[in-house]
């Protein structure tokens, strides 16, 4: 039985930059995963609203301090 663990983050370097990782995926399944890993979230807004397209993303680093 593995040990119990309270649940977090933690930051692991891969030696790849998030370019390289986008650029390697080999299809657009690979590239969604590495969006939703980063919590990136695309809301498209109807023509006439002010504010046409919003992206969001966490902030790891921020979220990496506070744990």
């Amino acid at each position: 039985m593995l040990p119990d663990c309270p649940a977090g983050m933690r930051m692991v370097p891969t030696g790849k930059t998030v370019a390289q990782a986008w650029a390697e995926a080999p299809d657009d399944a690979a590239r969604r995963e590495l969006l939703d890993s980063y919590d990136v979230r695309f809301v498209l807004y109807p023509d006439g609203a002010g504010e046409r397209l919003k992206v969001t993303e966490v902030d790891l680093f921020a979220a990496a301090l506070a744990a």
